[in-house]
């Protein structure tokens, strides 16, 4: 780029800067209005979501909107009022500045959403995950300007003050509001339309389809998209003993996982499903979840959740020295915690065996599941939605 060019992009970008910073500056001197702004990923979803409902029955003289990326924007979203975190031009920057300036509170838990303008605004943090991966540097909360991060456990408070790089001080244990879900024995439907039978749900994490994961440098991985499977045609051998079982899985991959080799198979007993696949059917993953006779995973934050089941979980962790010198864990003793906790599965014969246990009500690591659920969830009652509304609630000094 010419020394010219560069010189007007640069100035360009002060004006702009500048601009912004006029904008903020005027819309915080707005008086604050009882109104509230929410973010999950996916939209409408996550432990946002359940306390976006507590709180439209606890508060219902004030407004709510939802951070909507304008490329998610759908049919569904109508429903909401919503704003776009970035971009729409100068119209829409208007009006996201109009409303977090407006706003008295600010519930997320995947992508930070916007900086609070005044300190008398409360923003919360209801995080996404009981760490399992070492994620420090990924969410740092005292850039945003966050008044309190959620957790499920005060055993974990220092481990997620590290993580999110703020104080202890700011941790309040108040549970998972998406873990309300896991209380409720009713089977919709819906859930009918993704499998119409018994099944054991699989969400594992992000394997990469080139060969080697990017998280865990050295450890090579199959083709396919699906741990403990190297070919599609040893897939279709598992789908017929699925069948021969009567039992069925659904299998979430990571949103960033490639697995189109598999999913042109057709497979009566092995189902791929996605979030569009959920939400479109007008339900949350955790539904599904609660209906599931098991769960296979591996490094996923899910694994803390489901102990609140008390069914049996399997994870596939052959890769785990390789994880463990990139990125790493949150805690030193992970290996304790999975054999304690769930039947390790390293080859395909042993999934087919934890199985064969699921089926005939073997569940060999009930007790150790039971002791690291009491360490990881301080709440087992269903109520953590409700929980977080209160303290909103209480923090906004509204009587309720």
């Amino acid at each position: 780029m010419a020394r010219g060019s560069w010189l007007v992009a640069r100035g360009l970008s002060v004006v702009k800067k500048s601009i912004k910073a006029v904008i903020r500056l005027m819309f915080s001197l707005f008086p604050s209005q009882d109104i509230i702004l929410f973010e999950s990923y996916p939209d409408f979803t996550d432990n946002t979501y359940p306390v976006y409902l507590k709180l439209n029955e606890l508060l219902p003289g004030y407004k709510f909107f939802w951070f909507i990326s304008p490329e998610d924007v759908s049919e569904r979203h109508k429903a909401y009022n919503i704003i776009y975190p970035s971009g729409g031009g100068l119209w829409e920057m208007i009006r996201r500045y109009y409303y977090v300036a407006s706003c008295r509170a600010l519930i997320f838990c995947n992508r930070i959403c916007a900086n609070k303008f005044k300190n008398s605004q409360l923003s919360i943090y209801l995080d996404h995950g009981n760490k399992i991966k070492d994620i420090r540097g990924i969410y740092d909360v005292i850039s945003k300007a966050i008044d309190y991060v959620n957790n499920t456990s005060p055993n974990f408070s220092q481990r997620d003050a590290e993580a999110a790089n703020c104080p202890v001080s700011m941790i309040v244990c108040l549970g998972y509001p998406r873990c309300d879900y896991l209380y409720i024995h009713d089977r919709k439907p819906e859930i009918n339309e993704l499998c119409s039978g018994k099944y054991i749900i699989w969400l594992p994490t992000f394997r990469s389809t080139s060969g080697t994961r990017d998280d865990a440098p050295g450890s090579i991985f199959n083709t396919i998209g699906v741990p403990l499977f190297y070919s599609v045609e040893s897939l279709i051998s598992f789908n017929s003993f699925l069948k021969d079982k009567n039992i069925h899985i659904l299998y979430k991959p990571h949103f960033a996982q490639n697995v189109d080799i598999v999913k042109k198979e057709t497979l009566s007993n092995f189902h791929f499903i996605d979030d569009n696949d959920i939400l479109g059917r007008n339900l949350q993953l955790y539904e599904v979840i609660a209906q599931s006779e098991a769960l296979i995973t591996d490094y996923s934050t899910v694994i803390w959740d489901y102990m609140l089941l008390d069914r049996p979980i399997a994870v596939t962790i052959d890769d785990i020295d390789s994880y463990r010198k990139g990125r790493g864990f949150a805690f030193k003793n992970v290996e304790d915690m999975y054999h304690e906790t769930s039947e390790v599965l390293l080859k395909e014969d042993e999934l087919r065996n934890f199985i064969v246990n699921v089926l005939a009500h073997r569940d060999i690591k009930q007790a150790g599941r039971r002791k690291w659920r009491d360490i990881s969830n301080k709440y087992q009652d269903g109520h953590s939605a409700e929980r977080v509304a209160k303290f909103v609630a209480d923090k906004l000094g509204c009587k309720i």
